[in-house]
C-alpha cells in the first residue's frame, strides 16, 4: 500500500520535476549563449580597433615628416624653430612656428622667470593647439584678455602653448614631469577631449615605466609611426 502511494506521488509529480529540469537547461543554454556572443563580440571590437590604429591613427603622412619628429621621451613633438605654412583640405591655411622648445611660440622661453610674471602652460592636442593662425588660437586669446585685464596692475601674464596633435594623458603627465616644472609655472592648464582616450590607449602599448611603475617614456623606435589623430 505504501509503494502503491509512493508510486503515485512520485508519477504526479514527474511533469513538474520535468519541467524544473527542462527551465534549468534553458537557463544554462542561454547564459552559454550570451557568454559565447559577448566574447565574440569582444574580439571583433578587438579586431576593428587593432585595424583602425593601425590604417587611421598610425600614419607617417608627408605632412608629419615637415613639422613633427621623434621624441625618446614624449613618442613625437614639433620639429624646433620651425615655420610652416600648413594646407588642410577642408579649411583654411595657417602657419605654425615653434621655439627652440618645440612648443608653439614665437619666442624661446627663459627658464628664469620675470618677477612680474604670472606663467601658465597650456596643454593638449590639436585644440590647444589650434588650427588657425597664432592671433585666433585659443591660448593667443586668453593670453592677451588676461593682459588687458590686470595691465594697470603691474602684472604680465606669459601663457604658453605646448599643445601638440595627438598627445594624451601620458604626453601631459611626462611633459610637466621632463621639462615644465623647472620654468616655475604658476599655473598648468590641461584641455582634455574624447581622442585621448584613443590615443593614450596605443601609447601605453609602447609606454616605458621606472622602477616604481611610473610611465617613464613613450618610445617611438618599434614602428616609427606618429599617431597623427587630432
Amino acid at each position: 500500500m505504501r509503494w502503491s502511494i509512493a508510486n503515485d506521488i512520485i508519477y504526479k509529480r514527474l511533469p513538474y520535476f520535468n519541467f524544473i529540469i527542462s527551465v534549468e537547461q534553458n537557463m544554462r543554454k542561454r547564459i552559454l549563449f550570451s557568454i559565447i556572443i559577448f566574447v565574440f563580440s569582444f574580439s571583433v571590437l578587438e579586431i576593428i580597433s587593432r585595424i583602425y590604429v593601425r590604417t587611421v591613427l598610425v600614419q607617417k603622412t608627408p605632412s608629419a615628416i615637415q613639422k613633427i619628429m621623434n621624441d625618446p621621451i614624449l613618442h613625437h613633438k614639433w620639429i624646433p624653430s620651425k615655420k610652416i605654412i600648413e594646407a588642410p583640405k577642408d579649411i583654411p591655411s595657417f602657419l605654425i612656428i615653434t621655439n627652440k622648445q618645440s612648443w608653439l611660440e614665437d619666442y624661446d622661453v627663459t627658464i628664469e622667470k620675470p618677477d612680474d610674471t604670472f606663467r601658465i602652460f597650456y596643454l593638449g592636442d590639436s585644440t590647444v593647439q589650434g588650427l588657425v593662425n597664432s592671433p585666433f588660437r585659443m591660448v593667443q586669446i586668453v593670453e592677451k584678455k588676461l593682459n588687458d585685464k590686470y595691465k594697470k596692475q603691474d602684472m604680465k601674464f606669459e601663457v604658453i602653448n605646448t599643445g601638440t596633435s595627438s598627445y594624451s594623458f601620458l604626453q601631459y603627465y611626462l611633459l610637466i614631469k621632463t621639462q615644465l616644472l623647472k620654468y616655475s609655472p604658476d599655473l598648468i592648464v590641461i584641455n582634455i577631449d574624447m581622442t585621448d582616450v584613443v590615443n593614450d590607449a596605443c601609447y601605453r602599448r609602447l609606454i616605458l615605466v621606472d622602477e616604481e611603475g611610473n610611465p617613464a617614456a613613450i618610445p617611438n623606435h618599434k614602428t616609427s609611426l606618429f599617431v597623427m589623430s587630432p
